[in-house]
């Protein structure tokens, strides 16, 4: 349940804003996640900045956004042909997750 709301709300938010223009792309597909989360309130000040390397990691994030794109972003996440899972520091006091996807047209194709 808690993963399927992650995923619509991950849709949702690539919806508003940008739309569904790509979703019938079926050509090869770059994307590059950077996640950024909060500090958790348990942590001293001292704490604040720290690489985030706990869980979840990067690999399963990025997992995450490609099946929430499926038919929204490319026509189906076997399209990618390369990503790139960044997780930030923990700084703020929110999380948000940076999602560019890169169409690899071939001209003349």
């Amino acid at each position: 349940v808690r993963h399927q709301k992650a995923m619509d709300c991950i849709a949702d938010r690539y919806l508003a804003a940008r739309g569904t223009i790509r979703a019938s792309f079926a050509g090869p597909v770059l994307i590059t996640l950077v996640s950024h989360r909060h500090v958790p309130v348990s942590w001293p000040k001292r704490r604040k900045g720290e690489q985030d390397i706990m869980k979840p990691d990067a690999s399963n994030i990025l997992k995450l956004v490609e099946d929430a794109l499926n038919g929204i972003a490319y026509k189906d996440d076997s399209q990618i042909v390369a990503a790139i899972p960044l997780k930030s520091p923990r700084l703020g006091d929110f999380d948000w997750l940076e999602i560019e996807v890169t169409y690899c047209e071939v001209p003349n194709a």
